[in-house]
């Protein structure tokens, strides 16, 4: 199933917003920075930022709510790379 283009926008909000709240974050221990993007009521999409992976330094993770368990990933090089990723994610999000 392809993206719609409202679908992409709000996609491109979204990930646009969290990008704008990892900018503030403090690294954890392993220099990354991470926020939810978004949360439903058993899965959740995260945003990481890693400086030392130069080939794909932005990363979104679907995972489970209650375990953290991965369901699936992908890694980018900028926002607007991200943004079918995280399109195809949101229709995963449960």
């Amino acid at each position: 199933m392809h993206s719609t283009s409202a679908d992409l926008q709000r996609a491109k909000r979204l990930l646009v917003a969290a990008y704008n709240l990892i900018q503030v974050q403090t690294c954890s221990s392993l220099n990354v920075r991470s926020v939810i993007v978004v949360r439903g009521l058993r899965s959740k999409i995260n945003l990481s930022e890693i400086p030392e992976c130069r080939r794909w330094p932005l990363w979104l993770d679907l995972s489970e709510v209650a375990s953290d368990k991965p369901i699936d990933s992908a890694g980018f090089l900028t926002v607007d790379d991200g943004v079918p990723h995280l399109a195809a994610l949101l229709r995963d999000l449960t």
